[in-house]
């Protein structure tokens, strides 16, 4: 990890060629299962998944998007890292169901203002939540207000 300075706090920045190297190209066999069952669980136990849309909260670079696109009514793809967005927009551009938006999830909610989220299934994958920028109380609490509004569900999930 590079540390990256912004004013007078630190922050670590994987670029997203490292973060694909990590994880999608990874030796470890406990974290190749791990995403294999994550991504089974949300591909398989959804029910009616395309009359969902999926709001993935933290996307990254995109690894489960195009799982996921091709089972969703329509995803929607929220992060916030300039760099990882890229990669996420090129992967995004395969698939017409997929909307990327930039943004903060603390701010879900308004992020997600007057865009057609039919039956929510809000995703915080392969450990989101344990690299948050900013307070992750406030992301769950975006999440489940944006899930509850649209009767929707959650589904977190944390390796450790």
């Amino acid at each position: 990890m590079e540390p990256k300075v912004d004013s007078d706090e630190v922050t670590y920045h994987w670029s997203p060629q490292k973060y694909i190297e990590l994880v999608e190209h990874t030796n470890n066999p406990f974290l190749r299962e791990y995403q294999q069952v994550e991504l089974e669980y949300v591909t398989s136990k959804i029910q009616f998944p395309k009359t969902k849309t999926f709001i993935d909260v933290g996307a990254g670079y995109g690894r489960v998007l195009p799982q996921i696109a091709r089972i969703a009514g329509g995803v929607v793809a929220v992060g916030i890292d300039r760099e990882m967005l890229g990669e996420l927009g090129k992967r995004a551009e395969r698939f017409d169901s997929v909307e990327v938006v930039e943004g903060d999830g603390n701010l879900l909610s308004k992020l997600l203002s007057g865009k057609d989220c039919k039956n929510p299934v809000i995703l915080s994958l392969n450990h989101s939540l344990g690299s948050w920028v900013g307070d992750y109380h406030q992301a769950l609490s975006e999440m489940k207000k944006v899930a509850q509004a649209g009767k929707g569900e959650m589904v977190i999930s944390i390796f450790c």
